[in-house]
């Protein structure tokens, strides 16, 4: 390896630290986990560090118009996140517009803040308005794509769970036809030794 190469690649890896150290460190509270999987879909591209909590805890956030308290526990519940975003990645007002176009993840976007100024409560509509900005296009475009590559993903898992059962299926039905005939061949060797 040449000298030059060593300098570039030494460059390279510098930048990519420097990158890192001086990401946008955010912390939102996501109304459940799969908000928290959307949202990280949305900013993939961007992201230097994830990290999620959710704790056993029961949500009563959801009372009906009768009072009911519609409780959760786990996987419903609150999802914390702290993640890193990549310093030409979107800033906070912008990752609080990206969050707000995602159906039903209005929590997020309300609580995401500055890690170290975060504290889980969502701002009020009106603080919440002035304090987001529409990102460039490309910031969008990215993130749009971002966003496909993630349904592309899911819509593959889903074909792919589907055959797996097209296939359990296939196979058990063999096995029961397998099933009956032995009993069929036991019948009629049973029948014919009477």
């Amino acid at each position: 390896m040449t000298s030059k190469n060593t300098k570039v690649i030494t460059a390279v890896n510098e930048h990519s630290e420097k990158m890192q150290a001086t990401g946008l460190e955010l912390r939102m509270r996501a109304e459940c986990r799969s908000d928290s999987q959307r949202i990280q879909g949305l900013l993939l591209p961007w992201i230097l560090s994830w990290k999620e909590s959710s704790g056993n805890r029961t949500d009563d956030s959801h009372i009906d118009d009768d009072g009911v308290v519609w409780a959760s526990q786990t996987w419903g519940s609150d999802t914390e996140v702290q993640f890193t975003l990549k310093k030409n990645g979107p800033n906070l007002q912008e990752v609080r517009w990206l969050i707000d176009k995602l159906v039903d993840c209005h929590v997020a976007a309300e609580s995401v803040n500055i890690a170290d100024q975060y504290t889980g409560e969502r701002l009020s509509f009106k603080v919440y308005e002035s304090q987001m900005s529409a990102p460039s296009r490309g910031i969008i475009g990215t993130a749009t794509r971002a966003l496909n590559r993630q349904h592309e993903y899911y819509e593959m898992l889903a074909e792919l769970a589907l055959e797996g059962l097209d296939a359990l299926a296939e196979a058990e039905q063999r096995q029961c036809i397998s099933n009956c005939l032995s009993v069929k061949n036991a019948v009629i060797s049973q029948a014919s030794w009477s």
